[in-house]
């Protein structure tokens, strides 16, 4: 493939107005390959990307949520929220595939909150 190449180049520099007629579909072909196979690295690029954003948002609220919970433990709404946004967090963590980058206590907690959301009850306080 490099010779093929190699010699279309040769050719362009020898005369360039009848070159794009004469290059090789393989060369075309291989160069458009690349193209569409770097714009999806892009794409996902992008994507994964904004996932992460999300997840640095989420995180924010998250710990005012937990600020505000430990500053008013007594709060039902407050502790059903953190355990709403602890949810949310941990299923956007995971379903990014990125629960390994943060620490297993952690993700532990975020587990345990998603476990008290489900249930739709605050536990009390022991």
């Amino acid at each position: 493939m490099f010779n093929l190449i190699l010699s279309s180049v040769m050719f362009l520099a020898a005369d360039p107005q009848t070159a794009n007629q004469n290059i090789p579909s393989e060369i075309t072909e291989s160069a458009h390959d690349e193209m569409g196979d770097m714009d999806s690295l892009i794409r996902a690029t992008e994507e994964s990307l904004a996932q992460q954003k999300n997840i640095r948002v989420l995180l924010e609220t998250y710990h005012q949520v937990e600020n505000e919970a430990i500053a008013k433990p007594d709060n039902a709404a407050v502790l059903f929220r953190l355990a709403e946004t602890g949810k949310k967090l941990y299923e956007t963590i995971e379903a990014a595939y990125l629960a390994d980058y943060f620490s297993a206590d952690f993700m532990a907690e975020l587990r345990k909150l998603k476990e008290i959301a489900d249930k739709k009850t605050v536990p009390p306080a022991k």
